[in-house]
């Protein structure tokens, strides 16, 4: 067995992941994963079911052709049936996503499609949609001196004294080859693909990797739009920002059917009542980040 830290979460697995943190860690885990069979249906009512996926409260059922079956249950087990051929990168990719998504949601933990950077004594978030250019950006910034918190999902978590702070999922910060062009960083090896197919690469940090929960100093909504434009900055007020954060929920569609709008509503709204929020804009006709990076920075300074 391999023993993890992860997403906020001490996890047993029989499955072997570089990608998370190894940890070792005294009494029963939070999350185990093992290898068995996956049940064809919920034990419950779904209250979502499609193509691939069912779900409902306590349960979520994923099915990839030729990847995996995951069954997803309680907030604590994840069932994985790797089918035949499938390579391993997919099969722990798959996992570490939708499946991990649909635990915290079970766990009543709310997650944040978001990257981080370290500032001061908490972190920035940068939250947009998958490919908006979050891992590009906190790359940028840490060639600049800032250190890396997170990349893919910050998950919130409510202090004893009511104060939002963020967790990290786990330490890799995957960015597409071209985005190595664009950094003058030479490619990383083909055994750093997230999938063989996939010209995506995953840079790891095990070593400066931090677990513990950091107070939220400013967010950032990342955006971009089908125009010619220079890149735009708005501060937003609470609502606003609420706005649109929501839309950035880490696997937002299984909200609904896992019956969790209540605690996303909560811990969004605390996130955005106090904390300073920018919205960024830029185009995708031409390359930006540095213009958002100067941005950023000009942004943050002016914060404090």
């Amino acid at each position: 067995m391999y023993h993890y830290w992860g997403s906020g979460l001490t996890i047993t697995s029989e499955i072997e992941f570089p990608e998370l943190l190894p940890y070792e860690h005294t009494g029963l885990p939070d999350l185990t994963i093992s290898i068995g069979t996956v049940p064809n249906q919920l034990a419950g009512v779904a209250t979502d079911k499609k193509v691939c996926t069912a779900s409902n409260p306590t349960e979520y059922l994923l099915k990839l052709l030729s990847i995996a079956n995951y069954y997803a249950s309680g907030g604590n087990s994840i069932i994985v049936e790797p089918l035949a051929a499938a390579d391993d990168k997919s099969i722990r990719l798959f996992l570490l996503n939708s499946v991990m998504a649909a635990i915290l949601k079970q766990r009543d933990m709310v997650a944040l499609n978001a990257s981080a950077i370290q500032y001061q004594d908490g972190v920035i978030l940068f939250s947009g949609r998958t490919n908006v250019g979050k891992s590009t950006i906190i790359s940028q910034l840490k060639q600049k001196g800032y250190g890396i918190f997170c990349d893919e999902a910050c998950i919130l978590q409510t202090g004893v004294d009511g104060q939002i702070r963020v967790l990290p999922s786990y330490p890799a910060v995957n960015l597409w080859a071209d985005t190595f062009e664009q950094l003058a960083e030479p490619l990383p090896p083909e055994a750093d693909k997230l999938r063989p197919q996939l010209p995506k690469y995953a840079l790891r940090y095990h070593q400066d990797f931090n677990i513990m929960p950091k107070p939220v100093k400013q967010l950032f909504l990342l955006n971009d739009l089908a125009i010619n434009m220079p890149v735009e900055i708005k501060k937003l007020s609470p609502v606003e920002a609420f706005s649109e954060a929501h839309n950035n929920i880490f696997y937002r569609q299984q909200i609904y059917p896992m019956k969790k709008e209540a605690v996303h509503f909560l811990n969004l709204s605390k996130l955005t009542k106090d904390i300073p929020a920018c919205l960024i804009t830029r185009t995708i006709y031409r390359d930006t980040f540095e213009e958002m990076v100067q941005v950023i920075e000009n942004q943050i300074h002016y914060n404090g």
